[in-house]
């Protein structure tokens, strides 16, 4: 938990930092390119405050309200940063019709650009760092901010280009029409992103190879093969839920089928540290062997 609040902090100082930056940029030189560019950091910087409430909240334990603990406000966290994603589109489209109706001409474009770089080097390796790290450690607040970070820094990249040509080739127009599509491809990132979150909050099953892996766990007995059946798994943030019943003997006693569950849960939690395990015996019916 403190490490993932170093990084929600971290976030928030490199969010703010990269603000002032790209907006100096934009300020200098007039671009509508820019401009959607900065839009974005202002976004960033709304998403790592959400990010460090999410992380806070996500890490207090069950209480008598939460009986499964909180970690399901890191997927809300998740979701809204994608609202406020496709917010930033409509913003960036606007600007863009507005900037087409009145063309603008560019003051100082290169140190816009140089300036521009800096805060585009700086998300990109902030990005990669908290993707790596929330795909690791389950957690989806630092997951999505990396992704969106990483978007911020394919956006600025086509952003440089596309000014570049424009300088070149004086086509004024390539601005907006960069600006547009900057716009276009927030929007698709944003309905990514918020298709996970909702995975998350609707408690969707992990891949069929995980699931198929978990089962092979279970049924890994060396004495006898053993049956089961309305294996249920989710994930709730970095905790992972596994749910199933376990068919025995009828004549088996208590204790022994007490001892097998302690088995099954250890070889679990050596493969899933981070897991609530819970397992239904149930008595064979009669007739079948």
């Amino acid at each position: 938990m403190h490490h993932n609040f170093k990084l929600a902090w971290g976030t928030l100082g490199i969010g703010l930092t990269t603000l002032v930056i790209k907006y100096t940029a934009y300020f200098m030189t007039g671009s509508i390119a820019l401009y959607a560019d900065a839009i974005e950091s202002i976004i960033n910087v709304v998403a790592a405050m959400m990010m460090v409430l999410a992380i806070s909240l996500s890490h207090k334990p069950a209480d008598d309200s939460h009986h499964y603990g909180h970690q399901k406000i890191e997927y809300l966290s998740a979701l809204l940063e994608s609202v406020f994603i496709l917010i930033a589109a409509i913003f960036i489209l606007l600007e863009a019709v507005h900037a087409y109706q009145i063309p603008r001409v560019l003051d100082a474009p290169v140190i816009g650009l140089i300036i521009s770089g800096l805060a585009t080097l700086l998300n990109g390796a902030w990005g990669l760092l908290l993707t790596s790290y929330g795909k690791k450690n389950h957690s989806p607040a630092l997951f999505a901010d990396g992704i969106h970070l990483l978007m911020d820094v394919f956006s600025s990249f086509c952003i440089t280009v596309g000014l570049i040509i424009s300088i070149v080739t004086h086509f004024a127009l390539l601005d907006v029409i960069i600006a547009f599509f900057v716009g276009v491809h927030l929007i698709w990132s944003g309905f990514g992103l918020a298709k996970n979150a909702i995975d998350g909050l609707m408690d969707a099953a992990p891949s069929i190879e995980e699931c198929h892996k978990i089962y092979e766990l279970i049924i890994n007995d060396d004495e006898k093969k053993l049956t089961i059946h309305d294996l249920k798994i989710r994930r709730s943030g970095k905790i992972l839920f596994i749910d199933f019943h376990l068919v025995v003997a009828t004549d088996t006693l208590v204790r022994d089928g007490q001892v097998l569950c302690n088995k099954i849960e250890a070889l679990l939690e050596q493969h899933y540290p981070e897991s609530v395990i819970s397992i239904h015996l149930e008595a064979q019916p009669c007739g079948k062997k």
